[in-house]
């Protein structure tokens, strides 16, 4: 292990066939005021040739032009070549190769199609490797304003009980409607999330201190995380394929380190661009369907297991909503979720 950097954040973003949203983040983050970082890419086995097409990127040969819907100015284009370093999954959780020292983004090939959880303990295992002091797990599907990073490492900096930093999340194609300001709070007889009281960034320090004493965990789709939360309460657990992951985080780290939120951490995210989750259950793609429902469940026998009877029955309730509404695959495909022993011994897909 090398001695951590004061600064030094290593960004972490998982990839699965979806390269041109990690090729718009890239250069979001490369606008980044904060200047000692490093972007790691874990590519979760795509089949869409995405490694090639990012090092194609990097190095010039794959023209980028920003969306027009994009919320962040992206033009024009960061300069080519960008200095990057392709490694295998064995090669980047060793710590990489003597090249990394110099290179801006790490293009980590985990050779296999990870999960969130199994892409981002990669990366983190890299940092860990090497000299980070944070690790920003940032979803592939968002653009971050210059600001975002330093505002997180300073406020993690002020909130040193602190292990965890969110982000004002802003819907990326309804940019002034928030997504979350940190993360939500936590409904115990539902196991999911439910809104907080505020829906507009705080201006004062008071108000973001209310904000972080009641939030449940931070969303995912942006989490700074310090070394020293890192080495105490571990990586992400692996038990869970897609969702949950960060409140089982929270759950670990309970008594030991507090939530910080940086309001002027601005992030736009598209939600669901890989699996098709969506807020709107009608909306929503099967498989996110099933796996939020699978780790709703697994999370609350292993975290929250006196809870799973309420669960239970709003798990039931929602079953028999959707043979109300003649969604009777989906129904069926949750009966079954619910009813499999896989689901809360943490195992299977």
């Amino acid at each position: 292990m090398t001695e951590p950097a004061a600064s030094r954040v290593y960004v972490v973003l998982v990839n699965w066939n979806t390269w041109s949203h990690t090729v718009e983040c890239l250069e979001s983050l490369l606008r980044s005021d904060h200047d000692d970082f490093q972007i790691v890419v874990c590519d979760n086995a795509s089949r869409d040739g995405s490694l090639a097409h990012l090092a194609a990127w990097a190095s010039g040969r794959e023209p980028f032009a920003a969306p027009a819907a994009c919320p962040v100015s992206l033009d024009p284009p960061v300069r080519k070549p960008v200095s990057f370093v392709p490694l295998s999954r064995v090669e980047a959780e060793r710590g990489g190769l003597a090249a990394c020292a110099d290179a801006r983004v790490v293009l980590v090939d985990t050779g296999a199609n990870l999960g969130f959880a199994g892409g981002c303990n990669v990366g983190m295992r890299y940092a860990l490797a090497r000299d980070a002091a944070f690790v920003w797990l940032l979803n592939n599907d968002t653009v971050v304003t210059p600001g975002a990073m330093r505002a997180m490492v300073e406020r993690l900096r002020e909130r040193r009980d602190a292990g965890q930093c969110g982000s004002t999340l802003y819907f990326y194609h309804d940019p002034t409607r928030v997504q979350a300001l940190g993360g939500p709070g936590f409904d115990r007889s539902t196991s999911q999330g439910c809104p907080l009281p505020w829906t507009s960034p705080p201006s004062d320090e008071a108000t973001t201190r209310a904000i972080e004493d009641a939030t449940g965990y931070v969303e995912g789709a942006s989490i700074m995380v310090t070394r020293r939360f890192l080495e105490e309460v571990g990586l992400m657990s692996e038990a869970y394929f897609l969702y949950y992951e960060e409140l089982d985080w929270m759950v670990r780290a309970r008594g030991r380190f507090t939530v910080a939120y940086a309001p002027r951490s601005v992030v736009y995210h598209k939600e669901g661009a890989s699996a098709g989750t969506n807020r709107d259950a009608q909306r929503r793609s099967a498989t996110a369907d099933r796996y939020l429902l699978r780790s709703r469940l697994r999370f609350t026998y292993r975290c929250r297991r006196a809870d799973l009877p309420a669960v239970l029955r709003d798990t039931l309730r929602g079953i028999g909503e959707r043979v109300g509404d003649g969604q009777y695959r989906r129904a069926l495909t949750s009966m079954l979720v619910m009813l499999s022993p896989r689901t809360y011994l943490g195992f299977g897909r």
